[in-house]
């Protein structure tokens, strides 16, 4: 392959600059190699490039002698060639290496001439060769310039929640999300993917307002949705050989499944486990509510194949019957402290702090002995009565 400078290429030029290692880099990887142009090259690499002009020393010396003839210029715009080339960095102690881009790509990246210049000379070739070396100006710098780890370290703080999220209520955080999808094409796919597989949507939600948020998404987001939260269907029937499930809950369920085949778990809520629990539990017939949690298996089994489901209960079901059929399904039981009511705020005694009153004192402070109430010596209920 021919190298990019000739064979013994020299510098011309004393003079040292700011950037002196990538010259002499570029010089050193120039004279092995000659990359075809490519655009492939992620644009947050072209922070800055050389611009490589060849020229002879014949064809200098005649367009010096005919500087204004046509026929010169055209035989000087035959016989030089220019190159452009992406300056990469390889690290503090690994200098920099270099990529060909073509023209178009040069004149897109809007470059500014930085105005260091060197000359070179291959005196066995008579061969000459100038190389400028182009920055990006900082207003031609904007957030798709930063490099690809940067942009994932922004969208990370701005679109994954520790909290999950409920798509349902409008929030300031929810805003800037959508917002931020919104914003452009580019954006929008380098965002979608982190956003919808990495938070945990609570659809708990009731079944009209699950299918608009589905609908809203569209069917390429919805793919993306990794975690969901989601009560299970109440039961419309619990009698023997005949379990049946509410229409709506069964409804949400069915458009889970449609929606995000690749889910990865699935997570039902403390409360509405418990209620389920209680309330299987409570016909003291194991036939009956074996047979509902086969049917609530068979159900979330098949909204997707790797599905891991979660269940969350309170420690005092954990010795359930219901708990004990669930385990056989391969199931993840998690166990949750239940809150205990906080007495103050059912605290009869609207006084304050109890322990600065004693109530048998205040009471007894404010009983009245009729037998020794005298009503004719009573001067304020006389005024009472005047009033």
């Amino acid at each position: 392959m021919t190298p990019v400078l000739c064979c013994t290429t020299r510098s011309v030029d004393p003079k040292s600059f700011g950037h002196e290692s990538k010259f002499l880099d570029f010089v050193d990887w120039a004279q092995n190699r000659n990359p075809k142009p490519s655009s492939s090259i992620p644009k947050s690499s072209f922070l800055s490039c050389f611009e490589l002009l060849h020229y002879s020393s014949r064809e200098s010396k005649e367009s010096k002698e005919s500087k204004e003839s046509k026929e010169s210029k055209e035989s000087k715009e035959s016989k030089e060639s220019k190159g452009y080339f992406i300056v990469i960095s390889l690290g503090e102690k690994n200098g920099y290496t270099f990529q060909e881009i073509s023209k178009d790509q040069f004149h897109e990246a809007q470059f500014a001439r930085d105005g260091s210049t060197k000359r070179f000379c291959c005196d066995l070739h008579a061969e000459y060769a100038s190389l400028t070396l182009f920055h990006k100006t900082p207003s031609s710098t904007g957030f798709l310039d930063l490099s690809s780890e940067l942009r994932n370290k922004v969208y990370k703080e701005a679109l994954v929640y520790e909290d999950h999220i409920d798509p349902t209520v409008m929030f300031p955080s929810w805003s800037l999300a959508t917002g931020l999808l919104r914003t452009s094409k580019t954006i929008r796919q380098e965002t979608a993917s982190l956003f919808y597989a990495q938070n945990h949507f609570d659809l708990t939600a009731h079944e009209s307002e699950v299918i608009a948020f589905f609908d809203s998404i569209g069917h390429s987001n919805a793919l993306l949705i990794r975690h969901i939260i989601v009560d299970l269907p109440s039961f419309k029937e619990l009698v023997c050989n005949a379990v049946t499930l509410e229409d709506g809950g069964a409804r949400k369920i069915e458009k889970i499944q449609s929606c995000c085949p690749n889910l990865s778990t699935l997570t039902v809520p403390d409360l509405n486990t418990s209620h389920i629990i209680l309330e299987l539990d409570s016909l003291d017939d194991i036939e009956i509510a074996e047979e509902a949690w086969a049917i609530v298996n068979d159900m979330l089994s098949a909204i997707a194949p790797r599905l891991r489901i979660i269940i969350e209960t309170y420690e005092r079901h954990i010795e359930s019957y219901s708990k004990k059929i669930i385990d056989g399904y391969g199931w993840t039981i998690k166990a949750v402290v239940e809150e205990e009511e906080d007495s103050d705020d059912h605290d009869p005694w609207p006084y304050g702090d109890s322990d600065d009153y004693d109530r048998d004192d205040y009471s007894d402070d404010r009983s009245i002995n009729d037998n020794e109430y005298d009503i004719d010596n009573d001067s304020d209920f006389c005024r009472r009565a005047g009033d």
